[in-house]
């Protein structure tokens, strides 16, 4: 995904039961987060989502968890 111009890259995992998948950045973040993203929450360090749910909507959500996670670090 891609914020400002910025991309961000991470993982998609699945549960077993195959009705939500985890979405969490990857270790190559920007700067903005690198090594502070473990200071977020933990509840708020990744993202689950519904698997019923479209990919645009997934993308939209995952877009705004993003963004509140850069935002909570800003003001740390």
């Amino acid at each position: 995904m891609k914020i400002e111009e910025i991309e961000y890259t991470g993982h998609i995992y699945v549960t077993i039961n195959n009705d939500i998948e985890i979405r969490l950045l990857g270790r190559e973040v920007p700067n903005s987060l690198r090594g502070q993203i473990h200071l977020v929450p933990e509840k708020d360090q990744w993202i689950e989502l519904p698997r019923s749910l479209t990919e645009e909507e997934k993308d939209k959500r995952t877009l705004n968890w993003i963004e509140e996670s850069l935002i909570k670090v800003e003001k740390m």
